[in-house]
């Protein structure tokens, strides 16, 4: 399931509980919170490409250009904010560093003049979503730099569901988090007709991840499922389908009078369990 943005980023402010406060981002920030509590989130936010229309970025080296000139670590290091650390695949427990290891602005320009791109203006499309258009606005500064032109429009998310916008994007932007069955989601996400990924697969891509779903489905124990769903991410990987960019970490801060604090996979606070002192 797609992060929809009328929770997180929205709750910069103070939830009050008699005298005890929840705290949120900015006003963690500020220093107000006594206690903190943070995970970081299962998922990731990924750059799509639409290679189910014909154009130039059906040519591997521009994608391959594009992807050398994200520099995942920089972005982290610039933007902040809840952005944690460079991702590979949806699960940060299974990080490889090889994605990541020739990443440069030299060798963007190089795979750049390896391609057939000739100056054409890509669309980048994004839903409404703060973090989410610090990010584009980013990845079009550092597309700039290799002389990759973008033009971005943000939308609102209901808008980017439906799978006619879905196609007139070049590009997608988003974040998926795996929530507390990360298997099902991740089926639910391949499979659902107003994915991103799956309506920016060429055909035959999309009939393999489709077999891959398949298997999964077979198997019994969400850790099967997930071993099984990894081969569909490796699938993206290797022609550079879907980029991964970065991993965010979930805070709330809370008074000390508050105990039982705990987060679900969203990041929001389990209220049944929460008791005051």
């Amino acid at each position: 399931m797609w992060v929809w943005p009328d929770y997180e980023e929205e709750l910069r402010h103070t939830q009050p509980s008699g005298q005890a406060q929840l705290l949120y981002f900015e006003a963690i920030d500020k220093g107000e919170a006594q206690q903190k509590l943070n995970q970081l989130e299962l998922g990731s936010t990924v750059l799509t490409f639409n290679l189910s229309k014909p154009g130039v970025l059906q040519d591997y080296s521009l994608r391959q250009a594009i992807h050398f000139a994200l520099s995942r670590e920089y972005m982290i290091r610039e933007l902040k904010g809840r952005r944690n650390k460079p991702s590979s695949g949806f699960h940060p427990g299974y990080y490889n560093a090889d994605y990541g290891r020739d990443i440069s602005i030299e060798a963007a320009r190089k795979s750049l003049e390896q391609s057939s791109y000739n100056g054409e203006t890509l669309q980048l499309y994004t839903y409404e979503y703060f973090s989410n258009e610090e990010d584009t606005r980013w990845i079009m500064a550092a597309c700039s730099q290799i002389g990759v032109q973008i033009e971005l429009t943000i939308l609102p998310i209901r808008e980017l569901s439906q799978a006619e916008v879905i196609l007139q994007a070049d590009m997608i932007y988003a974040g998926e988090v795996l929530g507390d069955q990360p298997a099902i989601t991740l089926i639910e996400m391949y499979r659902s007709i107003h994915g991103y990924i799956r309506n920016h697969l060429q055909a035959p891509l999309r009939a393999k991840i489709d077999a891959i779903v398949a298997d999964a489905l077979i198997e019994t124990g969400e850790d099967e499922q997930l071993n099984v769903l990894r081969e569909a991410e490796e699938e993206l990987k290797q022609q550079l389908n879907v980029l991964f960019i970065y991993h965010s970490v979930q805070e709330v801060g809370y008074d000390r009078s508050l105990h039982g604090i705990s987060l679900n996979a969203w990041g929001k606070i389990n209220y049944k369990d929460v008791w005051v002192k």
